[in-house]
């Protein structure tokens, strides 16, 4: 009798224990409360070709010569073939947000030129492979033009420059977002170029989103800073970002092209910024070194000379549990195109992290 009356006690006391973990798992706040995913991309889509040879000129017949080659270089590079790459990945990975990088746009007017919008382009790509993603904020950047060409003394077409970042949310149901912002830092690079030209300023900013996802909120922030050719340039923009677009008390995600290399071998930025943040890289235990920096501007390298990692997903105030994951996309040869380019110079960095 005793021992039949402890078993029961015993069942019952196993039943009331499981009756409360469940309870406590149906607690919001608990450590076992199920969190929802939010899933990120960022992706620089490369402009097309490398501007220093015309901010390098010291006369004017160098600096046109300069922007012909440029020009050129961006036609080769095949913008409209790259960006299907570019949407194939995004196609893969099916992110939530997608926060891009030098979406330029390219205005030739005359002389038969093409003209390339990379935005439209990309909208267009994933309309086609049945994605259907909002842009939900912009930051537009530098413009430099219209500059004729071939030269200012027999111009048979006028080009213009224009750079954006661009953040994309995906339409599906539980994802909303709202209060789009954007800015410029007060801190910009400007260089001079050959008189009459105006100096050239490369003004760089950042655009945000606030969202919800699962019902839980978030602050999203997409950037590109300062290269790592100006560091004190580039130090101050990240400092800017702390201060404004990054300082909020609940959940928030960085993503961007941030041009510094997370070793430390180039600038401070990196250091700086994971002193509140985390890198989503980091955290979801990657034994890859997941370099995302960068290809050769003619984007015709066979092998891969990606050798810095500088494309971050950065979170703070994000739940720990489970821990995020991350990948590279754009980087392996199967994702160039036929004719052997790369998508971009940079790789993507695909992220999955829980706000």
């Amino acid at each position: 009798m005793t021992s039949r009356l402890f078993r029961a006690g015993h069942a019952r006391l196993r039943a009331l224990v499981a009756v409360a973990a469940v309870a406590a798992c149906a607690l919001p706040g608990t450590a076992h409360a199920a969190v929802t995913p939010l899933s990120a991309q960022t992706q620089n889509l490369y402009l097309g070709a490398d501007l220093t040879p015309a901010v390098q000129a010291t006369t004017l017949t160098q600096f046109f010569a300069a922007a012909n080659q440029i020009w050129s270089a961006v036609k080769a590079s095949d913008p409209p073939t790259r960006i299907q790459k570019v949407a194939d990945s995004i196609a893969t990975a099916q992110p939530d947000v997608v926060a891009l990088q030098e979406v330029a746009k390219w205005t030739a007017v005359g002389g038969g030129e093409p003209s390339f919008d990379f935005l439209a382009l990309l909208q267009q790509a994933l309309t086609a492979r049945g994605l259907s993603y909002t842009v939900a904020s912009t930051s537009e950047n530098a413009t430099f033009g219209p500059f004729p060409l071939p030269s200012p003394f027999s111009p048979s077409f006028s080009l213009t420059f224009h750079d954006r970042d661009v953040i994309l949310v995906k339409n599906r149901p539980g994802l909303a977002f709202s209060t789009p912002q954007n800015g410029h830092f007060a801190t910009q690079l400007s260089l001079p170029l050959p008189a009459p030209l105006p100096p050239a300023t490369f003004t760089r900013g950042w655009a945000s989103i606030d969202g919800v996802v699962g019902g839980r909120s978030f602050h999203f922030v997409d950037t590109h800073l300062e290269t790592e050719a100006a560091p004190p340039v580039q130090v101050a923009q990240a400092n800017e970002l702390l201060a404004g677009p990054l300082s909020g008390s609940g959940t928030v995600l960085a993503a961007g092209d941030f041009n510094s290399a997370a070793d430390g071998s180039t600038t401070q930025t990196y250091s700086l910024l994971t002193q509140s943040f985390s890198d989503a890289w980091i955290n979801g235990n990657q034994q890859s070194p997941g370099f995302s920096c960068c290809q050769a501007a003619d984007l015709l390298n066979k092998l891969s000379q990606l050798h810095e990692r500088i494309d971050l997903v950065l979170t703070k105030n994000a739940s720990r549990t489970p821990a995020p994951k991350a990948k590279v996309v754009n980087d392996r040869q199967v994702d160039r195109t036929a004719t052997g380019k790369w998508p971009s110079d940079h790789a993507g960095v695909a992220a999955t992290v829980y706000p």
